[in-house]
Parts: C-alpha cells; sequence; structure tokens
C-alpha cells in the first residue's frame, strides 16, 4: 500500500505569503531585501511550478514591473 505524504506548508501557505516571498526571491523595491534590478529569471521559474503558483506571479506586479532611467550626463559638483 502507497502512503500518503502530507501536503509541504508551502501550499498552506496564503497567497499573500507567497507573493511577498516571491518578491523577496526576485529582489525587487517592495522589500528591505531589494536589489538594483528584480530578477524576471526567477519569476518566470517561479511561474513556471504549478498553476497556483503561476497565478500568484502573474498577479504580483512587482516582479515583473522595474523601470530604470539612465542618463549619458555626468554631475560635476564644481572645484
Amino acid at each position: 500500500m502507497i502512503s500518503v505524504i502530507s501536503s509541504p506548508a508551502i501550499w498552506k501557505l496564503p497567497d499573500e505569503i507567497t507573493s511577498y516571498i516571491m518578491i523577496i526571491i526576485c529582489g525587487t523595491n517592495e522589500t528591505q531585501f531589494a536589489m538594483p534590478n528584480p530578477n524576471r529569471e526567477e519569476a518566470k521559474h517561479l511561474s513556471q511550478v504549478c498553476r497556483r503558483f503561476r497565478r500568484i506571479a502573474i498577479n504580483t506586479s512587482a516582479i515583473w514591473t522595474h523601470s530604470t532611467v539612465q542618463s549619458g550626463l555626468t554631475q560635476d559638483h564644481g572645484p
């Protein structure tokens, strides 16, 4: 007889907590663990784990939205 293994704790977490964990993993500016650019590759991988993770990832705009504005100008602070 095959024994039934209980579900891992990650499946019992509310979607909001799972979303926040995804934000931390991707290192977006929504957390104190922010990195300069969110890791979209991580976001893509998270969205491919299962249907639930895909739904949560797609609805977590912070892991997909990032814009950087850079100018070629240098700033001279004087003598």
